[in-house]
């Protein structure tokens, strides 16, 4: 019963309530710690594993997520910001999205595994085909994110958020640098982003506590598809726009493929982490709005009475 109440605290109505001014502030700078301690977290690690592995290293990881990177983006189809966009919601929608999503993350982890054999040929790098079947779970892992954490966001529970990507970054952080201390030298870049996103789930499933159960799939789920597809698409033209140059590189010249692309993978990463502080709270600030949403009819029916008076 505890239990039960716990988890409808996630599908009720988005409303403002009292101190909604001082909760946009206090989740505001959460989320900017957050991302700051995140961004020291990532560059710290990439800083060690620079001196830990090579240049080949960072550029055969590179050639493949190129390709793969794009699957948090993906998976999802949008939904996490359509489910806390929506001013009503139910379990059903949510686990319609959830099972879809998880769909979706096996059918591509499927799709890269089974391409592993043509991308190694592609770059003319055989050991591009485990790279590629085991870079194809973050797909997986990544699906099993979605939901719960677009229900947190929908809770605004910003703070547990907050601590729990720290951690999760922290641990798949240092499951790498231990791997490269270990010799594994590629396979702790491979393995970083899977367990950063498992450990994300782990932590979102803990702290949510909600568990996606016989799927309705309604108009609403239609309509929040369509919503999440149009945010997906314009990410998915802004992340292509970014992979281009690593993957255009690899087959015309497999040396500079390796050493270019490593080049390349480390300057995008420093540029998403600072943009990462720069945008800190932007996706707390659309969840505080949907909140106000019922504010808006509200406003209207009172300048509509203020013009009759008059």
């Amino acid at each position: 019963m505890h239990l039960g109440r716990q988890v409808n605290v996630y599908f009720r109505d988005n409303k403002s309530g009292e101190g909604h001014g001082r909760h946009a502030l206090r989740s505001g700078a959460v989320s900017i710690v957050a991302r700051s301690v995140n961004a020291a977290i990532q560059i710290g690690s990439v800083l060690f594993l620079a001196r830990l592995l090579s240049p080949e290293d960072y550029g055969l990881v590179g050639m493949v997520t190129a390709i793969t990177g794009f699957a948090p983006v993906l998976v999802d189809l949008g939904s996490r910001d359509a489910i806390v966009q929506r001013a009503r919601i139910t379990e059903e929608e949510v686990s319609a999205l959830f099972w879809i999503t998880q769909a979706v993350g096996i059918g591509f982890a499927a799709m890269i595994a089974g391409g592993g054999p043509l991308i190694a040929h592609f770059y003319g790098e055989p050991r591009l085909t485990m790279i590629s079947v085991v870079s194809s779970l973050t797909f997986i892992t990544s699906a099993l994110t979605a939901q719960h954490y677009a229900l947190l966001r929908r809770a605004m529970k910003f703070q547990e958020l907050g601590i729990i990507e720290v951690i999760a970054n922290f641990l798949g952080a240092s499951l790498a640098v231990a791997m490269a201390l270990y010799g594994l030298h590629y396979w702790a870049l491979v393995t970083r982003p899977i367990a950063s996103a498992m450990f994300l789930a782990a932590g979102s499933w803990i702290q949510c506590r909600w568990i996606p159960g016989r799927p309705r799939l309604t108009s609403e789920v239609k309509s929040m598809l369509r919503f999440g597809l149009n945010v997906t698409g314009f990410t998915m033209f802004d992340f292509a726009g970014k992979s281009a140059d690593r993957v255009a590189i690899g087959p015309r010249v497999a040396q500079f493929a390796e050493h270019g692309s490593c080049l390349l993978q480390r300057r995008q990463r420093f540029t998403e982490l600072r943009c990462e502080v720069h945008q800190a709270g932007f996706g707390d600030q659309v969840t505080l709005a949907s909140v106000r949403q019922d504010e808006a009819p509200r406003s209207d029916r009172a300048d509509a009475r203020f013009d009759a008076d008059r």
